[in-house]
């Protein structure tokens, strides 16, 4: 919306000197006559004096924009408002002065056929009718843009580029240019509407690349601006990847910066420190002379005690401690000390030069891992305090240490062992927990949740289907992490309506009227700020390819009109088509491998694997990866099945899909090769209808030939081998029913259906005589829905893994029971919940073409057990929509895997941390510390040797006699 012109404050209109004339301002003020014809003088002067008014306001204001109710604000004067204002914007439009800001913008890619329509046809009919029905009010908030302003802003704007340093880049982002212009462009509105008008005059094209806005101008010299190619999106990229190098480089830059002032802090603390080190050593040095001295001292004590005992002195007992002991002069010391104390060096209190920190950082790296623990450590023990036997010698701490190596290790393996059995144990309930957290409410709150909904339309009804993923983890090797999402009470977002959307075929115009509950229903689910990302795809099915190739363009053309009206869905003309049977069954295919985990290609040797020739290429790629599964399905009309060819085919080309489910086109991991291939009246009901016209046709003729009456009384009935034993029915059009009644003989039914398969002789086809790619039944899964489920679980109660022999003896029971047992069972509620009387009725008849359609139609072995008959998918219902949607968003996580890229080197290695083992981090660890221990050990012993080897003869008498009891001394 344009800046209002309350909001601009400080600014206000320029007024001609008439603004304070109160009479002509009241006769300007006053409203328009009904047309000029009546009063031209009046008309024109108003209309010569408000407009050149309204463009002054808008330019002294910034804007291009406006709309009535912002020119009222602004014209107001004495509590009164211009009456005719809404005339002078029509009269502004109809000379092109001023054009609605919607219009405006609809005609920038408007070829020349709509332009001159448009202006000749279309223009001049809005203004008849206008001026026929009298609606000549403007609406108070719409807004309108004046052409001039927007083609000065517009000047401006490519002026300010060519002469910017931006001019030298063929492609800028949309934010570098709001931030450029913004002296031109207050807005961003008046900046989109400049660039709307340089494309109209083709000196601008933008572009969307990966969700980002592009914009190119035309260079100078040029006529117009060339499309953007892939040479300017790859010059892009660089730039953009060198702008961000650039960014890191200066960041760790700083980092340097900081790093260097700390370290310059530490290294005065250091030689503070190292000062009173030194100081220390000084006194140690000085106690060590006094005790010298003191050494000295008794000495001579002890020859003058000799002295007197040689002269015969008298004898008396003399202990040491009374020996009068001489006080230390520290007089000498004291000298000593003074001019120790001046030859250190003093700590400069100026900084330190990076040339200081470089020789000091050198010197450090020198110093070696056994004088990297505190000072407070080196201290020695004296023998006395540390027996003998606690100084081991090198060996005995190399022994000790491998003893501890070996233990440490025995328990690293134990406990990984324990691990990978704990893990391998867990494995199997990994997928269980995922089926747990499926159920659960989508948490609309999570802001880093994206959205996705796909409307089905088929022939009966249209189903919409709202669909939720997390971001991308940045690993080109995983696809989207698609479920569906589920509301407040953890049900599926899930509506469907009749009838299908071809009902309106004739009526195109109400298709997006069908669409809208659908639509709305979706919009309310996904949080509002997310419905402009949010894809939208609306795929017609079967009801839709029977119509005519006009017809269905109609109705998708009213679609793709009216649905960004009225939602702000990210929604294209390419979201919204038929699409075909093959496309329809390959979506099936990706839905249900998707749901099985068959796309995540992790090593796992419990997993099934398949060498494929990866599809594409001069040379053959060979790739080992998990297998997939093959998908069975049959319905009321059809029967489809699709499975992963993994070697090339030459044949039938239009029944093999290859597609790249991978964001990367590069990366052949995710690259299938489908057979995909659908038979219309082979489904369970065309079946049955196509077997009682031929049954009732062959009676007939029969009959007719051998002049009978069967099937024409129900005292003369037909048998019929599909039908239970002893059913009476009536099958053909009226007045030629047919009455049959049902023999129940499982055997020769299958016999009788097997000419309605449509068989060639030829070994490489299927039903109808379609060619059928090759499957390797050792190695190959197959799942089956719709009515390979039903016949196998609602009677039978067989569903999940199939077994011929098992499945072919319960329907023969079943045939061969009569139909009124049938009936009790079922009135005691025996079967299904979901089945009914139609089910019983022909169950025979479908168990039977079921087997047949399996092992004679898709020349599945009668031994093959790796069927599985199902209607779920780990609890799930898996539709078709939840494959389309995984293959048409499989682009978006390229701007995760990017950011990803361009994390630093320390995001790399914390990502490859992150699957080491803990367990050998711990034994790092553990070692680390050993070795440590060991080098301190070796350390004390170092110094204690030391120590003895310094250690005088009156130090030892002073350590060892200092503690021991009196000794006599005779005099």
């Amino acid at each position: 919306m344009p800046i209002s012109i309350a909001q601009k404050a400080g600014t206000s209109p320029e007024f001609p000197p008439d603004w304070d004339d109160d009479a002509r301002m009241s006769f300007l003020f006053s409203a328009f006559k009904a047309n000029r014809e009546v009063d031209p003088n009046d008309w024109d002067g108003k209309m010569n004096f408000w407009t050149p008014l309204v463009v002054q306001s808008c330019r002294q204001r910034g804007s291009v924009c406006m709309n009535l109710q912002e020119l009222n604000e602004c014209f107001r004067r004495k509590g009164t408002v211009p009456m005719g204002l809404s005339t002078v914007l029509q009269s502004m439009i109809r000379s092109g002065k001023v054009q609605k800001e919607s219009d405006f913008a609809a005609n920038v890619d408007s070829g020349w056929l709509s332009w001159g329509v448009g202006l000749l046809l279309v223009r001049p009919l809005k203004w008849t009718l206008s001026a026929l029905l009298g609606s000549g009010r403007v609406p108070l908030e719409e807004s309108f843009v004046i052409i001039e302003l927007v083609k000065e802003k517009a000047t401006a704007l490519m002026a300010a580029y060519r002469s910017s340093p931006l001019a030298g880049r063929s492609l800028l982002s949309f934010q570098e240019l709001r931030s450029f212009s913004s002296h031109i462009c207050p807005d961003e509105t008046t900046l989109c509407l400049a660039l709307l008008q340089l494309q109209r005059e083709k000196h601008v094209t933008v572009s969307l690349h990966e969700e980002e806005k592009l914009v190119k101008f035309s260079q100078a010299g040029q006529g117009r601006v060339s499309p953007v190619s892939e040479v300017d999106l790859g010059i892009y990229q660089l730039q953009r990847s060198k702008k961000l190098l650039e960014e890191r480089v200066e960041a760790l830059g700083q980092e340097v910066e900081e790093c260097k002032e700390q370290a310059k802090t530490l290294l005065k603390e250091g030689k503070r420190s190292q000062l009173c080190d030194t100081q220390d050593e000084v006194n140690q040095t000085l106690a060590s002379g006094a005790l010298d001295s003191t050494e000295g001292e008794s000495e001579e004590l002890e020859e003058e005690l000799k002295a007197l005992m040689e002269d015969g002195a008298p004898d008396t007992s003399l202990t040491l401690p009374d020996v009068p002991h001489q006080p230390v002069s520290s007089k000498d010391t004291s000298v000593l000390d003074d001019a120790f104390l001046k030859s250190l060096p003093s700590v400069p209190d100026t900084n330190i030069t990076d040339e200081e920190l470089e020789r000091e950082l050198s010197r450090l790296s020198l110093i070696s891992i056994s004088c990297l623990f505190p000072a407070s450590w080196h201290f020695s023990f004296s023998p006395a305090l540390f027996p003998r036997f606690m100084l081991p010698s090198f060996r005995q701490l190399l022994l000790l240490g491998s003893v501890v190596v070996l233990v440490g290790l025995l328990y690293l393996l134990l406990v990984t062992g324990k691990g990978q059995n704990i893990w391998f144990q867990n494995k199997h309930y990994h997928r269980h927990l995922s089926r747990v957290t499926d159920t659960e409410a989508t948490d609309t709150t999570n802001p880093n949740l994206n959205y996705g909904v796909v409307v089905d339309c088929g022939s009966s009804g249209s189903r919409v289907f709202v669909y939720t993923w997390p971001r991308h983890n940045g690993n080109p090797h995983d696809l989207l992490d698609i479920r569906q999402m589920r509301d407040q009470n953890r049900k599926p977002v899930v509506m469907k309506i009749k009838p299908g959307i071809s009902e309106y075929a004739t009526t195109p115009g109400k298709a997006s009227d069908y669409m809208y509950p659908l639509l709305s229903f979706a919009a309310e689910h996904i949080p509002r700020t997310k419905h402009q990302e949010t894809p939208l795809y609306i795929l017609c099915t079967a009801g839709m390819r029977v119509l005519p190739e006009s017809q269905q363009e109609a109705l998708l053309e009213d679609l793709r009109t009216d649905i960004p009206v009225n939602f702000n869905f990210l929604f294209s003309d390419s979201h919204v088509e038929v699409i075909s049977g093959k496309q329809e069954g390959v979506y099936a295919w990706i839905g249900i491998n998707f749901v099985l985990g068959r796309f995540n290609h992790v090593d796992d040797d419990d997993d099934e694997v398949v060498e494929v020739q990866v599809p594409g290429g001069d040379q053959q790629e060979t790739l080992v990866r998990r297998r997939t599964a093959g998908v069975l399905d049959m319905g009321g009309v059809s029967t489809q099945i699709a499975y992963e060819v993994p070697k090339t085919e030459e044949v039938a080309k239009n029944l093999l899909a290859e597609f790249n489910l991978g964001c990367d086109a590069h990366r052949t991991e995710h690259v299938y090769r489908v057979y995909v291939s659908t038979f219309l009246g082979f489904g369970g009901n065309a079946a049955r209808q196509r077997y009682e016209e031929n049954l009732v046709s062959s009676t007939r003729l029969q009959n007719k030939l051998l002049d009978q009456h069967r099937g024409e009384t129900s005292d003369a009935p037909v048998l019929d081998p599909c039908l239970p034993s002893d059913l009476q029915d009536e099958v053909g059009p009226p007045g030629q029913k047919l009455h049959l009644r049902g023999s129940g003989d499982f055997d020769q039914c299958r016999l009788q259906l097997q000419p309605f398969l449509n068989r060639t002789n030829e070994t490489s086809t299927s039903l109808n005589g379609v060619y059928q790619a090759p499957i390797d039944f050792p190695n190959s899964q197959f799942y089956g829905f719709s009515e390979f489920y039903y016949c196998t679980e609602d009677v039978l109660r067989m569903g999940g893994d199939y077994n011929s022999t098992k499945y072919a003896n319960a329907a023969k029971d079943y045939c061969a029971t009569q139909w009124k047992i049938l009936r009790e069972r079922f009135d005691r509620g025996l079967y299904a919940s979901h089945a009914d009387l139609h089910r019983l009725k022909y169950q025979c008849f479908k168990s039977a073409w079921v087997y047949e359609v399996f092992h004679a139609g898709f020349s599945f072995p009668v031994g093959y057990e790796s069927l599985k008959t199902a209607l779920l998918v780990y609890d799930k219902e898996v539709q078709w929509t939840l494959g389309a949607i995984l293959y048409r968003t499989r682009f978006l996580p390229l701007r995760d895997i990017q950011q990803e890229s361009l994390k630093g080197s320390h995001s790399h290695w914390h990502r490859g941390f992150t699957f080491m083992n803990n367990h050998y981090l711990f034994l790092a660890c553990f070692l680390v510390v050993l070795l440590s221990i060991m080098l301190y050990v070796l350390r004390l012993r170092r110094i204690h040797r030391r120590a003895a080897l310094n250690r005088g003869p009156s130090v030892q008498w002073l350590e060892e006699g200092l503690g021991s009891p009196d000794l006599p001394v005779t005099l």
